[in-house]
């Protein structure tokens, strides 16, 4: 019995290790993501200057 008990004790604390563990990566994960959402807005921000500027530059071709 005190083996069951010994046993079941260090189940739970492996356990608890393991949520843990697994909490910690998925802060991580949300960290990574928030990353990747910010970086798309920066890179859409990025492009649709981009089409602007290219049709600045075809403007001006097509006038000269």
């Amino acid at each position: 019995m005190a083996r069951s008990i010994e046993a079941a004790a260090h189940e739970t604390i492996a356990a608890s290790g393991n949520i843990e563990f697994v909490s910690k990566l998925a802060a991580e994960t949300g960290q990574a993501a928030a990353f990747v959402a910010e970086s798309a807005d920066w890179l859409a921000a990025q492009s649709a200057h981009l089409d602007t500027e290219v049709a600045q530059f075809l403007g001006w071709i097509r006038a000269t």
